[in-house]
Protein backbone atom coordinates (compact mmCIF):
# COMPACT_ATOMS: atom_id res chain seq x y z
CA UNK A 1 0.00 0.00 0.00
CA UNK A 2 1.50 3.38 -0.98
CA UNK A 3 1.33 6.48 1.18
CA UNK A 4 -1.28 8.13 -1.00
CA UNK A 5 -3.66 5.16 -0.78
CA UNK A 6 -3.13 4.99 2.96
CA UNK A 7 -3.96 8.67 3.42
CA UNK A 8 -7.06 8.31 1.23
CA UNK A 9 -8.29 5.33 3.26
CA UNK A 10 -7.74 7.32 6.44
CA UNK A 11 -9.58 10.34 5.12
CA UNK A 12 -12.69 8.55 3.92
CA UNK A 13 -12.79 6.28 6.97
CA UNK A 14 -12.50 9.19 9.36
CA UNK A 15 -15.22 11.26 7.75
CA UNK A 16 -17.56 8.31 7.32
CA UNK A 17 -17.01 7.27 10.93
CA UNK A 18 -17.71 10.77 12.22
CA UNK A 19 -20.97 10.87 10.28
CA UNK A 20 -22.01 7.52 11.74
CA UNK A 21 -21.17 8.51 15.30
CA UNK A 22 -23.07 11.77 15.09
CA UNK A 23 -26.12 9.96 13.76
CA UNK A 24 -26.28 11.86 10.48
CA UNK A 25 -28.94 9.85 8.68
CA UNK A 26 -29.23 6.16 7.92
CA UNK A 27 -25.95 4.44 7.17
CA UNK A 28 -26.32 2.37 4.02
CA UNK A 29 -23.62 0.68 1.99
CA UNK A 30 -22.65 2.54 -1.18
CA UNK A 31 -23.35 0.57 -4.35
CA UNK A 32 -20.25 0.04 -6.43
CA UNK A 33 -20.79 -0.12 -10.17
CA UNK A 34 -18.56 -0.63 -13.18
CA UNK A 35 -15.51 1.60 -13.36
CA UNK A 36 -16.24 4.55 -15.62
CA UNK A 37 -13.92 7.03 -17.31
CA UNK A 38 -15.24 10.25 -18.84
CA UNK A 39 -13.65 13.27 -20.48
CA UNK A 40 -15.37 16.64 -20.66
CA UNK A 41 -14.43 20.05 -21.97
CA UNK A 42 -16.11 23.42 -21.51
CA UNK A 43 -15.69 26.24 -24.00
CA UNK A 44 -15.63 29.74 -22.50
CA UNK A 45 -17.86 31.14 -25.22
CA UNK A 46 -18.16 34.93 -25.01
CA UNK A 47 -16.69 35.07 -21.49
CA UNK A 48 -13.43 36.91 -20.88
CA UNK A 49 -13.25 35.91 -17.20
CA UNK A 50 -14.91 33.20 -15.11
CA UNK A 51 -15.87 32.07 -11.66
CA UNK A 52 -15.16 28.36 -11.16
CA UNK A 53 -16.50 26.07 -8.43
CA UNK A 54 -14.98 22.59 -8.04
CA UNK A 55 -16.82 20.64 -5.34
CA UNK A 56 -16.01 16.98 -4.59
CA UNK A 57 -17.55 15.05 -1.72
CA UNK A 58 -14.89 12.35 -1.60
CA UNK A 59 -11.99 11.28 -3.77
CA UNK A 60 -8.76 12.56 -5.29
CA UNK A 61 -8.69 15.89 -7.08
CA UNK A 62 -5.89 17.24 -9.24
CA UNK A 63 -6.10 20.79 -10.62
CA UNK A 64 -3.60 22.50 -12.91
CA UNK A 65 -3.43 24.81 -15.93
CA UNK A 66 -3.10 23.69 -19.55
CA UNK A 67 -6.64 23.78 -20.94
CA UNK A 68 -7.10 25.37 -24.35
CA UNK A 69 -10.76 25.92 -23.51
CA UNK A 70 -12.04 27.05 -20.13
CA UNK A 71 -11.79 23.50 -18.76
CA UNK A 72 -10.66 20.08 -19.88
CA UNK A 73 -11.21 17.26 -17.39
CA UNK A 74 -10.97 13.50 -16.96
CA UNK A 75 -13.15 11.74 -14.41
CA UNK A 76 -12.81 8.16 -13.10
CA UNK A 77 -15.33 6.73 -10.64
CA UNK A 78 -17.06 3.49 -9.69
CA UNK A 79 -19.74 4.51 -7.18
CA UNK A 80 -23.28 4.61 -8.52
CA UNK A 81 -24.65 8.14 -8.41
CA UNK A 82 -21.27 9.88 -8.24
CA UNK A 83 -21.19 10.97 -11.88
CA UNK A 84 -19.85 14.56 -11.88
CA UNK A 85 -22.31 17.28 -12.75
CA UNK A 86 -21.09 20.14 -14.98
CA UNK A 87 -22.97 23.40 -15.34
CA UNK A 88 -21.77 26.41 -17.33
CA UNK A 89 -23.47 29.71 -18.03
CA UNK A 90 -22.31 33.04 -19.43
CA UNK A 91 -23.63 36.34 -18.08
CA UNK A 92 -22.26 39.14 -20.20
CA UNK A 93 -18.49 38.72 -20.20
CA UNK A 94 -18.46 36.56 -17.03
CA UNK A 95 -18.55 32.77 -17.24
CA UNK A 96 -19.87 30.70 -14.34
CA UNK A 97 -18.67 27.10 -14.18
CA UNK A 98 -19.66 24.59 -11.50
CA UNK A 99 -18.35 21.01 -11.35
CA UNK A 100 -19.94 19.10 -8.49
CA UNK A 101 -20.25 15.55 -7.22
CA UNK A 102 -23.77 14.45 -6.34
CA UNK A 103 -24.53 11.92 -3.65
CA UNK A 104 -23.00 11.74 -0.20
CA UNK A 105 -20.15 10.03 1.63
CA UNK A 106 -22.38 8.96 4.53
CA UNK A 107 -23.06 5.65 2.77
CA UNK A 108 -19.41 4.66 2.36
CA UNK A 109 -18.49 1.88 4.82
CA UNK A 110 -15.74 2.61 7.32
CA UNK A 111 -12.31 1.43 6.15
CA UNK A 112 -13.36 0.97 2.52
CA UNK A 113 -11.74 2.41 -0.57
CA UNK A 114 -13.52 4.08 -3.45
CA UNK A 115 -12.38 5.07 -6.90
CA UNK A 116 -13.25 8.70 -7.57
CA UNK A 117 -10.59 10.79 -9.28
CA UNK A 118 -10.85 14.16 -11.02
CA UNK A 119 -8.01 15.44 -13.22
CA UNK A 120 -8.93 19.00 -14.12
CA UNK A 121 -7.10 21.46 -16.35
CA UNK A 122 -8.17 25.10 -16.41
CA UNK A 123 -7.31 27.87 -18.83
CA UNK A 124 -4.17 29.68 -17.69
CA UNK A 125 -4.84 32.86 -19.69
CA UNK A 126 -8.31 33.72 -18.39
CA UNK A 127 -8.80 35.55 -15.05
CA UNK A 128 -10.48 33.14 -12.64
CA UNK A 129 -12.25 33.40 -9.30
CA UNK A 130 -11.67 29.84 -8.07
CA UNK A 131 -13.41 27.97 -5.26
CA UNK A 132 -12.27 24.40 -4.45
CA UNK A 133 -14.16 22.30 -1.90
CA UNK A 134 -13.23 18.73 -0.99
CA UNK A 135 -14.91 16.59 1.65
CA UNK A 136 -12.61 13.62 2.20
CA UNK A 137 -9.58 12.62 0.18
CA UNK A 138 -6.47 14.05 -1.40
CA UNK A 139 -5.97 17.34 -3.20
CA UNK A 140 -3.11 18.24 -5.54
CA UNK A 141 -3.74 21.84 -6.55
CA UNK A 142 -1.00 23.20 -8.80
CA UNK A 143 -2.40 26.67 -9.44
CA UNK A 144 0.92 28.31 -10.27
CA UNK A 145 0.08 28.62 -13.97
CA UNK A 146 -3.39 30.12 -13.55
CA UNK A 147 -4.44 33.77 -13.62
CA UNK A 148 -6.23 33.88 -10.29
CA UNK A 149 -8.13 36.96 -9.20
CA UNK A 150 -9.50 35.27 -6.07
CA UNK A 151 -9.02 31.87 -4.41
CA UNK A 152 -10.94 29.97 -1.75
CA UNK A 153 -10.00 26.40 -0.72
CA UNK A 154 -12.01 24.33 1.78
CA UNK A 155 -10.99 20.79 2.74
CA UNK A 156 -12.59 18.27 5.08
CA UNK A 157 -10.40 15.23 5.80
CA UNK A 158 -7.23 14.43 3.88
CA UNK A 159 -3.93 15.93 2.80
CA UNK A 160 -3.68 18.87 0.41
CA UNK A 161 -0.74 20.15 -1.65
CA UNK A 162 -1.30 23.71 -2.84
CA UNK A 163 1.13 25.38 -5.26
CA UNK A 164 0.75 29.18 -5.45
CA UNK A 165 4.26 29.87 -6.73
CA UNK A 166 3.02 31.73 -9.80
CA UNK A 167 3.72 35.43 -10.29
CA UNK A 168 0.53 37.35 -11.01
CA UNK A 169 0.51 40.92 -12.29
CA UNK A 170 -1.91 41.97 -9.55
CA UNK A 171 -2.58 41.48 -5.87
CA UNK A 172 -4.22 38.19 -4.86
CA UNK A 173 -6.18 37.33 -1.73
CA UNK A 174 -6.55 33.62 -0.95
CA UNK A 175 -8.16 31.73 1.93
CA UNK A 176 -7.72 28.12 2.99
CA UNK A 177 -9.92 26.34 5.53
CA UNK A 178 -8.65 22.84 6.37
CA UNK A 179 -10.39 20.33 8.62
CA UNK A 180 -8.31 17.22 9.30
CA UNK A 181 -5.07 16.53 7.44
CA UNK A 182 -1.75 18.05 6.51
CA UNK A 183 -1.53 21.14 4.32
CA UNK A 184 1.54 21.94 2.21
CA UNK A 185 1.69 25.33 0.47
CA UNK A 186 4.34 26.48 -2.02
CA UNK A 187 4.54 30.27 -2.26
CA UNK A 188 6.05 32.71 -4.79
CA UNK A 189 9.40 34.44 -4.28
CA UNK A 190 9.06 37.26 -6.82
CA UNK A 191 5.94 38.89 -5.41
CA UNK A 192 5.25 39.87 -1.82
CA UNK A 193 3.77 37.20 0.42
CA UNK A 194 1.96 37.59 3.74
CA UNK A 195 0.48 34.50 5.40
CA UNK A 196 -1.57 34.26 8.58
CA UNK A 197 -1.90 30.65 9.74
CA UNK A 198 -3.99 29.42 12.66
CA UNK A 199 -3.41 25.74 13.43
CA UNK A 200 -5.54 23.86 15.94
CA UNK A 201 -3.93 20.49 16.72
CA UNK A 202 -0.80 20.80 14.62
CA UNK A 203 2.11 23.13 14.02
CA UNK A 204 3.30 25.52 11.36
CA UNK A 205 6.69 25.26 9.67
CA UNK A 206 7.89 28.02 7.36
CA UNK A 207 10.84 27.82 4.96
CA UNK A 208 11.95 30.99 3.21
CA UNK A 209 9.70 33.20 5.33
CA UNK A 210 10.09 35.15 8.55
CA UNK A 211 7.58 35.78 11.31
CA UNK A 212 6.68 39.45 11.45
CA UNK A 213 3.92 40.72 13.69
CA UNK A 214 2.19 37.36 13.84
CA UNK A 215 2.32 36.76 10.09
CA UNK A 216 4.79 34.99 7.81
CA UNK A 217 6.34 37.17 5.10
CA UNK A 218 8.91 36.61 2.36
CA UNK A 219 11.82 38.85 1.40
CA UNK A 220 9.84 40.59 -1.33
CA UNK A 221 7.03 41.63 1.00
CA UNK A 222 6.75 45.41 1.26
CA UNK A 223 8.92 46.11 -1.78
CA UNK A 224 7.31 44.08 -4.57
CA UNK A 225 4.69 45.68 -6.77
CA UNK A 226 2.08 43.05 -5.90
CA UNK A 227 1.26 40.94 -2.85
CA UNK A 228 -0.24 37.53 -2.21
CA UNK A 229 -2.23 37.59 1.04
CA UNK A 230 -3.07 34.12 2.34
CA UNK A 231 -5.24 33.36 5.37
CA UNK A 232 -5.20 29.76 6.64
CA UNK A 233 -7.42 28.13 9.28
CA UNK A 234 -6.64 24.50 10.17
CA UNK A 235 -8.34 22.13 12.60
CA UNK A 236 -6.09 19.08 12.95
CA UNK A 237 -2.86 18.67 11.00
CA UNK A 238 0.46 20.28 10.17
CA UNK A 239 0.84 23.35 7.96
CA UNK A 240 3.99 23.57 5.85
CA UNK A 241 4.79 26.86 4.09
CA UNK A 242 7.63 26.97 1.58
CA UNK A 243 9.17 29.67 -0.61
CA UNK A 244 11.50 27.81 -3.03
Amino acid sequence: MNAKSSHWRFGIALLALSLVLCGCGTFQIARRGDAKSESHSVDAGAATSASVLLEMQAGEMSVTDGAQQLMQADFDYDIVGWEPQIDYQVNGSQGQLAVTQPGSVDNVPVGSTVNNRWDIQLNGDMPLDLVVRTGAGEGILDLSGLDLSKLQVETGAGNTNLDLSGSWGHDLHATVSAGVGNLSVTLPADMGVRVTAAAGLGGVTATGLTNSGGAYVNEAYGSAAHTLTLDIQSGVGAIELTVP
